[in-house]
């Protein structure tokens, strides 16, 4: 599984000066309380960009996923569903899709149902919008994001890690105080879903 170790700048930045990558997303750990549907639990949950499940090449089992604009107003208050999830919590009902769950004492509205077979990040149970203020977006020094990434065609692992490489040190000698102990050489992985070429960040 990917080291968390991105900060929200830092990958606004190898994000528009990279020239390797077709698509990228961002994604951090979060745990949300369910409640309303038998005794509350505690689920760990991935917050990703709208660009998440495009980047992975993957679609939902039922309904749909993340979209571009959720993380705006009400939107932001949707979810996605891993197929465990629903089965153990909510009886594999595909009426679930369009109704309201409770994380945190808030309502989502479930989006949609992942396949089985999909379970990335591996932790995840379920998938919401990642909300970033202004504010958020501009931190470098909080390192707990990690982000997916699909290489453009005929570039190579070795290409991507070089020039991410080298933008990461870039970035060190501009910002050594929020980069000082973080930024290192970047271990990139491919992994393959539908042949689709995907690097882990």
């Amino acid at each position: 599984m990917p080291q968390f170790a991105l900060s929200a700048a830092n990958y606004l930045d190898w994000e528009q000066q990279n020239s390797v990558f077709e698509g990228s997303a961002i994604y951090t750990f979060q745990a949300y309380r369910l409640s309303g549907s038998g005794d509350a639990q505690i689920l760990r949950a991935a917050r990703v960009e709208p660009t998440f499940f495009s980047v992975l090449g993957v679609k939902p089992l039922l309904g749909g996923t993340i979209q571009p604009g959720d993380d705006q107003g009400e939107r932001q208050y949707e979810v996605v569903l891993s197929d465990a999830l629903w089965k153990t919590q909510f009886g594999g009902n595909p009426a679930i899709v369009g109704g309201k769950i409770q994380l945190n004492g808030q309502a989502y509205t479930v989006a949609g149902v992942m396949p089985p077979t999909f379970a990335t990040p591996e932790y995840a149970m379920m998938w919401t919008p990642l909300v970033w203020t202004p504010l958020e977006r501009s931190v470098r020094g909080e390192h707990h994001f990690a982000a997916v990434a699909r290489l453009k065609h005929g570039v190579t692992i070795q290409q991507a890690q070089s020039q991410l490489g080298s933008i990461a040190a870039h970035l060190a000698e501009q910002y050594p105080a929020d980069n000082a102990g973080c930024v290192r050489p970047l271990r990139i992985g491919r992994t393959a879903i539908r042949r689709a070429s995907l690097a882990w960040v």
